[in-house]
Order: C-alpha cells, then structure tokens, then sequence
C-alpha cells in the first residue's frame, strides 16, 4: 500500500483512543454512568490503554511517555498542559490523514482513464469496508483468482459479492485472508491491466494482499451468512 499503510491504520486507531470530555465534571459523569451499568471503565480504559502501549509510545510525543508506562494515561482526566499536548497532536494526524487522502485521490484521477471499467467499479462502487472474506479460490491454471466477500449493499441489506479476477498475471498474500476483514483498498494501472492492493484485518495480525489482473467480473449473490440463520 502506498497511502493506506498497516501504520497509518493503527495511527488512527491511537487517534480514535485519545478522545475524552470536555471538562472533569464531565469526565466524573462519564465514569459514574459505566458504574451504574456495573461497567469498571476505568479498568476498561486501562485494558486499552496496555493493549495500545507499544502504539502509543511509537506514535505519541515523549512527553507523554511517562503516563503512558506507568499505567495511568488516559485513565484519569488530563492536565491542561497534556490536553493542549494531545489536542496538538490529534491535529496533526487530521491534516496528515487529510493529505494522504488528496494525495491518494490525485493519484486515481491521473490513472483512471487506462484503468478496465470493473476495476473502476470495483474501486469506487462496491462497498468492500469491513467485509468479511468467505473464501478464496486462485488458479494458476486458470489465470483466475476469486475472492467471496460478505458485506453490506448500498441498501442496508447483507449480501455475498464474488469478485472473478481473470488473466491473473500474479498474486501476493492470499493464502490467509478467510474470515480477515477487508479495511482499505487501492488500486494502480500496470502494463497487464490493474493491480489491486488490500489490506485485511485478520483474527490475529493485519495483512496485505495484492491481485495483478486483465479484469475483474462482479458478481451479486444472496447473503450465505443470511441462509444459514
């Protein structure tokens, strides 16, 4: 991936942690409702805050670092001085993640005209974001390669989509996306037609495919996950 990396993913994911009222007297509500619900958030946010650990020193300023190794970062309300740390931060990663975007859909534009109509389908019509791969079949044989996806229409509804990649020119990654979850997709041209970069949530780590091809044919299907309820 050029623009949607495994590290720009988990820089979101901090992103999206490092959010919290605007006062204490809200941060103590906040708190108080979890109790009534018999939920301990503050053993909640410290189970976080050790899961994201590594993240978080990776991608967070050193002034932070201490909180962050002792336990207590984000688990009681931030001092004026990290909030301005945090807010300054949060702000860059916005404008960040807004230049990789334009940079990203400037790249489309300039490609879109050589790229085959299905694959422009593909990548600006089929809503693929947290789908979750059913299974895998790639023929060398063939040239073929195709990927059953389980998602949601532009209907709300759950249904199947396989993607049927003919002429495959080569692959990369597939051997185990099962049950991985489809987060971002790019797509560039290539002297054999298009390839088509994804990156996958898997049960344990994240993982990058790649599908170089002449073509790609979609294809609608009842949902399966639907049938077998």
């Amino acid at each position: 991936m050029k623009y949607y990396t495994k590290e720009l993913y988990n820089e979101m994911q901090i992103y999206g942690f490092l959010v919290f009222p605007e006062s204490k007297e809200q941060w103590e509500e906040l708190v108080q409702s979890y109790y009534d619900m018999d939920i301990n958030y503050i053993e909640r946010l410290q189970k976080e805050l050790a899961y994201r650990k590594n993240d978080l020193l990776k991608f967070l300023p050193a002034s932070l670092h201490s909180e962050i190794r002792n336990g207590t970062f984000m688990t009681e309300y931030p001092s004026q001085d990290q909030k301005d740390i945090i807010e300054h931060w949060r702000s860059h990663f916005e404008h960040k993640l807004e230049t990789i975007r334009k940079e990203c859909k400037e790249n489309y534009g300039l490609i879109k005209h050589v790229l085959p109509v299905n694959a422009v389908r593909l990548y600006e019509e089929v809503y693929t974001h947290d789908a979750t791969v059913l299974a895998v079949d790639f023929s060398q044989e063939r040239q073929e390669c195709i990927l059953l996806l389980n998602t949601i229409d532009g209907n709300g509804q759950t249904v199947d989509i396989q993607l049927t990649f003919s002429r495959v020119h080569k692959v990369a990654n597939i051997e185990h996306i099962m049950d991985a979850w489809w987060i971002y997709n790019e797509v560039y041209a290539t002297d054999n037609g298009f390839e088509l970069h994804v990156l996958y949530q898997g049960p344990f780590e994240m993982m990058e495919t790649s599908i170089e091809a002449k073509d790609v044919f979609i294809e609608y299907l009842p949902s399966s996950i639907d049938k077998n309820k």
